[in-house]
Parts: C-alpha cells; structure tokens; sequence
C-alpha cells in the first residue's frame, strides 16, 4: 500500500531531482521515464519490518548494505557513475553482508550436508552475492522484468523460508514480493516508473542474500544450491554476456545489446511477448525447484547446465537460421483464419461470455447442492447478499447498481469457494470435473484477454504473474503445514479465486446480463441461506 502512496509524488518530482531515464541507443522507451522505483521499493520493503521489529541483530549489517547500494544507486541514476563506482559499493555491501550479516554458505549438499572450509565459505558467499547482485541489476532492460522474475524468485524462497520455519527470512521476502507488487502496478509495459540502479541493485542484493539464508543453516533440509536455479535466468544471462564481450576484447561490463531479452526483441517478439516468455521460463524454474529441492548440489548443477545449453542453443539457432517470430506468423494459419471469423460480429465474445456464465452456473449449483452443512454465519451472509441483489434489481441500471452488483458477486464467489473447499476435505485431490472446469474457465479467461479490444481488458505482463503464481500455488502450497494439511487448501483455494474473479469480469460485462446473472445467484444464495437456517 505504502508504495502506491510513495511512487505518485515521487515520480512528479522526478524532474527536479534529475532522476529521469531518458532514451538511447540501447533503450526501448522513446520519452523520459522517472527512475523513483529503487527509493520507493526500499522504503517499502524496510519500512514494515522495522514497524514489527521483526529480525534479529544481525540484520542490521544487512540492512547497512541495503542503505549503501540505494545511496550509491540514487547517485548513479542522476549523475551516470562509472562502473568501477559501483562495483566497488558492491563489494562493501557484500562484504558487510558476509562478515557482519551472517549470510554465508557454510555447507554443500551431496549424499549429507557437508560443511565447507572457511575460507571457501566466505569466497563462495562473496562471488555468489555480487554475482546476483550484479545480475539482477543488468537484466533490468524491459519493463516489468527485473521487478517480475524477482517477485517469482522471492515467492519461492518465502515458501522454502516458511516451510522450514525461518520466520526472519520469510517476513523479509513477504515484504519485498508487497513491494515489488505495488511497483509493478507502476512499471508494467508500458512503464510510468522505472526502478533505476537504486532499485535493480538493492534487489539484486537481497534476493542473494534471502536466498543464502534460506537455503543454510543447521535445520534446513533443501539443497543448498537451490539458488542457483531459482536465480538461473539473470545468472545465466549475466555469465553469457560477459563472457562474449571477454571473448571480444571488451571491458565486461561494456554496454551493449546483447542480453536475452535484447536477443527476443530481435527475433521479432514485441515488448510484450518477450517479457511474458521470459516470466513463463522463471515460473518453470520456480517449478524445478520445487520438485528438486531435496536432489543433492551435483544434481541441481547438471540441470542448471542442461538449462544454459537449451537457452544458449535456442537463441544461437534461431539467430544462425535468421527466424524471426513475425515472419513466421505472417501468412495466417487455418486457426488463425477461424479465430478472425470468430472476432467479427462479435461472435468471440458472445460465445466466450455465454461458456463462462454456463461453467460458472455449473460450478455454483455442484458447490450449493453437494456442499456440507452450512454454518449460521455463512446463511447469514448468503441472506444478506440476496437482499443486496434485490434491491440492485429493483434499482435498475445505475451506476452505485453496477458497483453494488459486482461486490455482491465477488462476495458470492468467496462463499463458494469456501464451502466447496470445506467440503472436498482438505487434503482430499480434486475431482477430475473440477480440474476440467477450471481448465476450460482459464483458457476462456485467457482468450478473451488476448483477443479483447477494450483498454481495461488489457492483459498485462502483471495479470500473468498473478495467473502464474496462482496456478503455482495449489502446487507448492501442501509441503507448508502437511500435519494439518491447510497449505493445499489455501493453494488451491487462491487458484479458485483467481481464475473465478477474472471470469465474472468477462462474464458480466453487460447490465441485462448482469440483471439475468443477479437472478440466478440470488436463487442460489437463497438456498445456501435455507441450509443453513432450516433444518435438513
């Protein structure tokens, strides 16, 4: 919340502080964007966890190397520091970090954990945090990159933090991934904000830092080389791109347009596409180290290289065979001659809208008639909804109706969502039904965000986030709390919401259709209340 409030007043002063990114050679915006991201994502991610006073002392170092690399990022973004300025920052924060920070990677993972010598301890520490550092920071040529594969990067290591009890390190990760989100909203294609060296180099430096803690220490039981693939993206990148320009006789941190990301563009994938196919790599990382996560370091290694040559042998192919995306897509296919015959008249839409209200119906009744026993509250709150719908239906079409509809609905969707959970069991799989329900409602969702016209049905770089992270979620989620299982319910439960919410938006898009969609959910919220209230 803090950073929606923060970024507003501080990218209007961006002008008079000489914070602006303005367009180059090697830039994709053709205007001046604010650099005001690093200041409100530090104040956001510190702010809340020194309000709860929620760390221990050895977090102030790591937070001392956090002030250092913003302080030293905000003079870069105005002033242009040479490289040497800021490797050398670098370098003092990290150092705080390892020797006062206590992040260090003290052990190996083959057959057993195995401790390593200090002084390999510390240079492993060292190299890998300006490493990431470093990486994150110059994978920070789209917009929404840099912010997005961290979030996803964070996400993972929460859940390893949360998982294993690491209460410090999951309370910092929550707040970054809070941070990250509310600067997202500001830096999603086409970006209002970016989030400049301040930004880039402060999250580079905490994702290896929350990384290293997550993933050592006396009671942790993941491989402790899970970082390398949750971070394999910008690693990988960073690695390739210094090497060649090595190879060329030039300085290593020579700019030039050589990155992946650079690499897509050129291929023919817009803005857009090549952030989407980038975020969708970094989820199947996410993935990986899911179902890796107890395999020994050798392990995560040879997948992390078999990962590099796919990367670097896609790229290297395409680029040698000249392919490029547009051209291949230029004459229409069959497909696509029967999706432009589906766009005219509005027949998609028609036909999307009329699907999703016949699934969303279908969910309803399998949830209101198949549901446990309805507790009080709950009939309550269904009574109190269908009173709501009435009065918007008598009402008419207006606009407090509109919006009072839609919070009913939304409303209405959470209790369904609730007591279908409550009756599935928890830990009990879901029905083959419900797995090609909420299938065909996501692809449906998906399609008319990809074919829709309308500004506010715009699906951004951030609306794929949200949609990966939640169908991650019912995956990930039931390794949390196996005793009493709630991971798997909540995963699974979020996924639901999501992908219901998304639909209703599409579904009711109309008033009378919405005045029809009114009437049939008071129907079934009146039969929610009766099993609650009556006895049956």
């Amino acid at each position: 919340m803090q950073l929606l409030l923060l970024i507003p007043p501080l990218a209007n002063a961006a002008g008079r502080l000489r914070l602006l990114d303005r367009p180059g050679d090697r830039k994709v915006h053709a205007a001046p964007i604010p650099r005001v991201g690093g200041l409100a994502i530090g104040a956001g991610t510190l702010l809340p966890l020194w309000l709860m006073a929620a760390q221990p002392g050895e977090w102030t170092a790591i937070y001392a190397g956090v002030a250092i690399l913003l302080i030293m990022g905000v003079l870069d973004d105005r002033y242009e520091l040479a490289w040497p300025w800021k490797l050398g920052v670098q370098v003092l924060a990290c150092t705080l970090a390892v020797t006062a920070g206590g992040v260090s990677i003290e052990s190996t993972t083959l057959t057993d954990r195995i401790e390593l010598p200090a002084a390999l301890s510390f240079g492993l520490s060292f190299v890998f945090l300006v490493g990431v550092t470093n990486a994150i920071n110059l994978s920070d040529g789209l917009d929404g990159l840099a912010g997005g594969t961290t979030l996803l990067a964070v996400l993972a290591i929460g859940w390893i933090s949360f998982s294993s009890g690491n209460l410090p390190v999951a309370s910092t990760t929550a707040a970054l991934a809070g941070a990250l989100l509310g600067f997202l909203r500001f830096n999603t294609h086409p970006a209002r904000v970016f989030m400049g060296d301040s930004g880039s180099q402060v999250l580079g430096f905490l994702a290896g830092v929350l990384a290293i803690k997550a993933t050592q220490g006396a009671d942790i039981t993941v491989s402790a080389a899970l970082p390398l693939l949750l971070l394999a993206w910008p690693i990988l990148d960073t690695l390739t791109v210094m090497t060649e320009r090595l190879r060329n006789g030039r300085s290593p941190f020579a700019a030039d347009r050589r990155h992946f990301h650079h690499r897509l563009l050129s291929l023919g994938f817009d803005h857009y596409q090549s952030v989407l196919i980038i975020y969708a790599v970094q989820c199947g990382l996410f993935l990986l180290a899911y179902f890796l996560r107890f395999e020994s370091d050798l392990v995560i290694v040879a997948v992390f290289v078999v990962f590099a040559i796919a990367v670097i042998g896609l790229l290297d192919g395409a680029r040698l065979r000249n392919w490029r995306w547009a051209s291949a897509v230029r004459e229409p296919s069959e497909i696509a001659r029967h999706v432009r015959w589906l766009r005219e008249k509005d027949r998609l839409r028609r036909a999307c809208r009329a699907l999703l209200l016949v699934l969303l119906a279908a969910y309803a009744a399998t949830v209101v008639f198949g549901a446990a026993a309805v507790r009080a509250d709950i009939a309550w709150l269904a009574a109190a909804l269908v009173l709501a719908q009435l009065v918007v239906l008598i009402a008419g079409n207006r606009p407090a109706s509109v919006t009072l509809l839609r919070f009913v609905l939304f409303v209405a969707a959470a209790m369904l969502v609730y007591l279908d959970q409550r009756s599935l069991g928890i830990l009990r799989p879901q029905s083959l039904w419900q797995v090609g329900l909420f299938a065909s409602l996501s692809l449906l969702v998906m399609l008319r965000f990809r074919t829709s016209g309308e500004r506010r049905y715009a699906f951004t770089t951030l609306d794929a986030l949200v949609l990966f992270v939640a169908v991650i979620a019912p995956i990930v989620a039931a390794p949390v709390d196996s005793t009493l299982g709630m991971g798997a319910g909540v995963g699974i439960g979020i996924f639901k919401l999501v992908a219901i919410g998304y639909a209703l938006e599409f579904a009711f898009d109309g008033w009378n259709v919405a005045r029809g969609g009114a009437f049939v959910t008071s129907v079934m919220l009146a039969l929610v209340a009766a099993r609650g209230v009556l006895p049956m």
